[in-house]
């Protein structure tokens, strides 16, 4: 026992030596038991927390970026790759292909040609100008227009001989006697000569509105074709039938009583109903012949020119998106450069894009030049154009915005070398300008101050509320007619009515104008010099003190 006691000892005078192992067994126990005291916040729950106010952080940044329509649009242009120079020619050989293939469709038929040939002898008989027949006249290089008129006309009696082998070739394909073999050839003879008569008329500078009026007059053509055969088959869809189904019947209605019986029993048995729709389907298809005669070609074939249209339209405008997608980098990176300059920056970027589309049509992969370089100068000018023309909301004319650059830039300098603003003069002499020209130059750059704008701490008021208004009506002026009106209606008031009434229409009182003696006369049905003497006798009687005292006063202010 006596060996046992120094045991407890010892052990409290290390827990007291050791305040945390001392601390330790209670903390075990509480815990155990639940009771822990209150802590800060645990490691977990940190990071738990910081990871909370990160992703809160990024959703607010992200919907704000969605709210931003400039990050919105940056962002989805970053997902279009740029484009190297063998990618540039690939999409600018598929719009030069998509493009002739629809001067093909446009012209490569019987009608389109017949309509060029048409325009090439209104051009020999001075019906139309040159300029309005070929593209490019008067750009840098080209021939002068005499020359591109005879190129032109030259090309014209080229496709003329061909047109007139197309037109013997066609009728030989369509010739019974013709063996299929020979009836192949001679359509892919007609299909090459159409080839070379398109390619003619591009050497030759043929004007892009001309196809686009060939264009249009086809696509009327087949609009054309369209209704009537939509009309066929509104009348043959009441017998439940296509228009061709519905001939090939009825024409039983009028054969040996057994199929005509048969034949009304398919179409509903009214006769009278049967031989209208026949006599209406008769005429469409009448109608439609006449259509094809007219412009030598056949419904089908003008279906046909109108789906190769379309699709190369598609393929042109699919490559050209492309080509347009691939460069927005570099509308911005022009655009960048004139901001704050009276057009938001979204603005520029549109009028850029609007640069950029005019150089896909205009750019010629053949020359060996790179896209961006010759796309720079087409976003470049549309810019600078829409800022000269819409910055402001008073235009400045174009050169004298360059002359105003040119003033600002001189006096920037001048303050820089003389530590104060230069005078009209000191910048006159730097330019070689007149200083008052200078002078209203400068007046050029203050701004417009709108009407609405507030005035004073409460802005309460607007800058229009100080303005004076010319056709508003004086207060005192207004009190001054009131009663110089009443005035005159009571001095009137002391003489006869016919008096009054006179004095009224010879001096315009209350009336739109004066009256003549002899047109108040009239109205009286009296003599017009009764009517100066009845005048002059009120007049006498309202030039009595009595009466003129008051009327003067107004007559003296």
């Amino acid at each position: 026992m006596a060996s046992d006691a120094p045991k407890p000892a010892a052990k409290d005078m290390a827990t007291a030596a050791n305040p945390k192992q001392r601390s330790k067994g209670p903390e075990k126990l509480e815990t155990a038991k639940g009771l822990a005291p209150p802590k800060g916040p645990s490691k977990a729950s940190t990071k738990l927390s910081v990871s909370a106010r990160s992703k809160a952080r990024s959703k607010a940044e992200s919907s704000a970026a969605t709210a931003d329509p400039v990050r919105v649009y940056l962002r989805d242009m970053g997902q279009v790759s740029l484009l190297s120079r063998e990618g540039e020619v690939e999409i600018a050989k598929r719009i030069e292909e998509g493009v002739h293939d629809q001067e093909f469709g446009i012209v490569g038929n019987s009608h389109g040609l017949a309509v060029v040939l048409a325009l090439g002898e209104r051009l020999r008989q001075g019906e139309i100008v040159i300029k309005t027949a070929v593209d490019g006249l008067h750009a840098e290089g080209s021939d002068p227009p005499e020359v591109r008129e005879r190129t032109l006309l030259d090309a014209l009696e080229r496709v003329a001989s061909m047109s007139v082998e197309i037109e013997r070739k066609r009728n030989s394909s369509m010739n019974s006697r013709t063996t299929p073999a020979t009836r192949k050839r001679l359509l892919d003879e007609i299909d090459q000569l159409f080839h070379a008569c398109v390619e003619k008329l591009r050497s030759a500078g043929f004007a892009n509105q001309r196809l686009d009026e060939i264009r249009e007059c086809l696509m009327q053509v087949v609009k054309s074709f369209r209704m009537m055969e939509g009309r066929a088959w509104q009348v043959s869809h009441r017998f439940g039938m296509s228009p061709r189904e519905f001939l090939e019947i009825a024409d039983f209605s009028d054969a040996n009583e057994a199929q005509s019986g048969e034949a009304l029993e398919l179409l509903g048995g009214d006769m009278k109903h049967i031989r209208a729709a026949v006599s209406e389907l008769k005429e469409i298809d009448k109608l439609s012949t006449g259509l094809e005669k007219k412009i030598r070609m056949t419904r089908q074939e003008v279906y046909d020119a109108e789906a190769r249209i379309e699709a190369a339209t598609a393929r042109a405008h699919q490559a050209k998106s492309e080509l347009i997608e691939a460069n927005l980098r570099l509308v911005v990176s022009i655009a960048k450069r004139y901001t704050n300059r009276g057009l938001q920056f979204l603005d520029l970027i549109q009028e850029g894009n609007i640069g950029l589309m005019r150089a896909v049509d205009k750019f010629e992969y053949q020359r060996g030049y790179k896209f961006s370089t010759y796309a720079t100068w087409w976003i470049r000018q549309a810019i600078t154009r829409s800022v000269a023309d819409q910055a402001r909301t008073i235009r400045i004319p174009v050169h004298m915005i360059e002359n105003l650059n040119k003033v600002v830039r001189i006096s920037r300098e001048l303050v820089q070398s003389l530590g104060r603003e230069p005078g009209p003069e000191e910048i006159a002499e730097q330019i070689d300008m007149d200083p008052d020209k200078i002078s209203s130059l400068m007046r050029l750059l203050s701004e417009p101050v709108s009407l609405e704008s507030p005035v004073g701490e409460e802005d309460d008021s607007s800058l229009s509320d100080f303005i004076a208004d010319p056709n508003a009506i004086n207060p005192h002026d207004a009190v001054i007619n009131s009663h110089l009106v009443q005035e005159t209606k009571d001095a009137l008031a002391t003489l006869t009515p016919r008096e009054a009434r006179i004095i009224e229409l010879r001096f315009g009182i209350g009336e739109e104008s004066d009256a003549t003696l002899e047109e108040v006369g009239h109205g009286f049905s009296i003599t017009r010099e009764r009517i100066r003497q009845i005048e002059a006798k009120a007049l006498r009687k309202l030039r009595h003190p009595s009466r003129s005292r008051v009327l003067k006063t107004y007559v003296d202010d």
